[in-house]
C-alpha cells in the first residue's frame, strides 16, 4: 500500500496520521527524505536465489517443450508422478502392441524350405563356421570352465594318490575326467 507523504511547515516530509484496519489511529510520522516504509521494500535475494529463479523458468537441456512444463506446473508432486506413471504406462502399451503386430506379421509370412546341401559334411563345415564367429566368447568361457574343471579334477586324484579318502561327489567327479578331456578336445576343435 502505498503511502502519502507530505512537506510540513517546517520543511520535513511527514506520513499523515491514519486509521488501521482494527480501528485504532496510527499518528502522523516524521521521515527522511527517500525513506521507503518497511512494507514496501523488497527482501534482500542473494546472487544464487537471483540465478536459481532465472534457471527455474527455463527448461532443462534435453528436456521436453515448455508446453509439457507447463502442463505439469499447477500440479502437486502425488499429481506428477500419478501422471508419469500414466504415460510409462501408455508407453509400455505402444511398445506392446508393436510387438504384437509383428508377431502376427511373421506368424503370416511363409518360409521356403531351404535348398539340400550336396554332402553333409560341408553342410556341417558351412554351419560350424558361422556357429564359431557367432559362438566364439561363449566357446572360450566353456573352455575356460572346462580347463578349470579338469584341474580340480587333477588334484582330487593327487590327494587320492597321497591317502586322503575321497567322499562320495569328489568320486564322482574324478570318474568323468575322461568326458571333460574329450569336451575340452572338442571345444578346442570348434574353435580352430
Amino acid at each position: 500500500m502505498a503511502e502519502r507523504r507530505v512537506v510540513g511547515d517546517d520543511g520535513q516530509m511527514y506520513i499523515p496520521a491514519s486509521r488501521r484496519p482494527d480501528g485504532t489511529y496510527r499518528k502522523e510520522r516524521r521521515v527522511k527524505e527517500g525513506y521507503i516504509p518497511q512494507e514496501e521494500v523488497a527482501a534482500y535475494e542473494s546472487k544464487g536465489a537471483k540465478y536459481t529463479r532465472e534457471v527455474a523458468e527455463l527448461p532443462p537441456a534435453g528436456m521436453a517443450p515448455a508446453a509439457s512444463a507447463s502442463a505439469t506446473a499447477g500440479m502437486s508432486k502425488a499429481q506428477r508422478k500419478n501422471e508419469k506413471r500414466k504415460q510409462k504406462r501408455k508407453a509400455e502399451k505402444d511398445c506392446d502392441e508393436t510387438v504384437e503386430s509383428v508377431t502376427k506379421s511373421l506368424a503370416a509370412a511363409s518360409v521356403s524350405a531351404a535348398p539340400p546341401a550336396t554332402d553333409a559334411a560341408s553342410a556341417g563345415a558351412r554351419s560350424a563356421s558361422v556357429k564359431s564367429d557367432v559362438d566364439k566368447p561363449a566357446l572360450e568361457k566353456r573352455l575356460k570352465a572346462l580347463r578349470k574343471r579338469l584341474r580340480q579334477i587333477d588334484d582330487l586324484l593327487k590327494k587320492r594318490d597321497g591317502g586322503v579318502k575321497l567322499e562320495k561327489e569328489q568320486l564322482e567327479k574324478v570318474e568323468c575326467r575322461e568326458d571333460v578331456l574329450d569336451e575340452i578336445f572338442a571345444v578346442e576343435e570348434k574353435l580352430k
